[in-house]
């Protein structure tokens, strides 16, 4: 990557990536190819790698993580030791499934099971699949008469997109139509549904991946949402009207 910026960190409208940095970027680019003749460059080749704080490890080359014990196969990549961030592939999911029924369990007490590997990604990127045109195969439903369900403890709680992080809402009171601050979450891809609470008080519930719409009205409130599984995050909100 070429980064064309100002040392002191202050604004210049004159530096534009696809005016200042692309073009010094296919200039390094060229300048490379010339002096190697046009036989390549393998910048790796040319470094000592024992020199550097680098180790190989394996992960899994669909979501870049260390490998788990459903990932398919696995690749070798460059990690540093106390930079890269690190964890366990969480994509990759088993989940039993009632052969008799075709429906995910939701007890552990079924006779006849059957395990399958599923790419269970959170919301935001099966948004991203799909509008890209490569939806990923999803789990099966939980039986409808399932009344708890097997949470799958690898799941991760629901992230808060909106409301903002420290940001403060202002409305103006001279606006008559009906003030609404939208409510969204990135959930874990195995959540079906969204339960938002203003001040401990339930406003309203809505599929995972899907904004609901919340009535504002001045002061300081803490928003939690819930996932189906009972994972859950919070945030603080702050609503002003100002003439």
């Amino acid at each position: 990557a070429v980064w064309v910026g100002d040392f002191a960190a202050s604004s210049r409208p004159v530096f534009k990536g696809r005016e200042g940095a692309a073009p010094l970027l296919f200039r390094i680019i060229d300048g490379i190819r010339g002096s190697q003749s046009g036989a390549g460059f393998d910048l790796m080749a040319r470094i000592d790698r024992n020199r550097l704080n680098l180790k190989r490890v394996s992960i899994c080359p669909v979501s870049g993580a260390l490998p788990g014990s459903h990932c398919p196969h696995t690749i070798s990549a460059d990690f540093i030791p106390g930079r890269s961030p690190i964890h366990t592939c969480e994509v990759h999911r088993e989940v039993l499934i009632d052969a008799n029924t075709g429906y995910r369990i939701c007890s552990a007490n079924v006779a006849n099971v059957r395990a399958e590997v599923y790419e269970v990604w959170p919301t935001d990127m099966q948004s991203l699949f799909e509008r890209a045109g490569l939806p990923r195969r999803q789990p099966p439903p939980y039986d409808p008469n399932c009344r708890a369900r097997v949470s799958d403890e690898r799941g991760s709680p629901p992230r808060i997109q909106t409301p903002g992080y420290q940001t403060v809402y202002a409305f103006r009171l001279s606006d008559n139509n009906e003030q609404r601050i939208p409510l969204r979450a990135v959930a874990d891809g195995d959540a079906d549904r969204l339960y938002w609470f203003v001040n401990n008080a339930l406003i309203g519930s809505a599929p995972s991946g899907e904004t609901l719409f919340w009535a504002a009205r001045p002061g300081t409130f803490e928003v939690r949402v819930l996932d189906n599984f009972g994972r859950g995050a919070s945030r603080r909100l702050v609503v002003e009207f100002v003439e």
